[in-house]
């Protein structure tokens, strides 16, 4: 099954771990605007799945149907800025 390879930019969460004092919190929040590059994999009206690896078979042929691939990132879309097709069918 072709998939598009897609670049997207987001708008990132983000958060801090532990116990902070006052005066290392930060008061004005930092937006993170984020690039990700991979395969469409799923694209609902809130969001979208990419995937950053795709399995293949020692003989180099395409093992998609398998269902085996790896590094995911569901993004909301409320959170894209742009997206630009790179490959229509990868």
């Amino acid at each position: 099954m072709p998939r598009q390879v897609v670049e997207v930019v987001w708008e990132d969460s983000s958060a801090t771990h532990g116990w902070h004092d006052a005066d290392e919190v930060v008061e004005e929040p930092t937006v993170h605007t984020i690039r990700t590059v991979g395969y469409l994999m799923a694209e609902t009206e809130q969001a979208l799945v990419l995937m950053m690896s795709d399995n293949f078979t020692p003989d180099g042929k395409d093992a998609r149907n398998a269902s085996r691939f790896g590094c995911t990132w569901t993004i909301p879309k409320a959170a894209l800025r742009s997206r630009i097709l790179l490959v229509p069918d990868a």
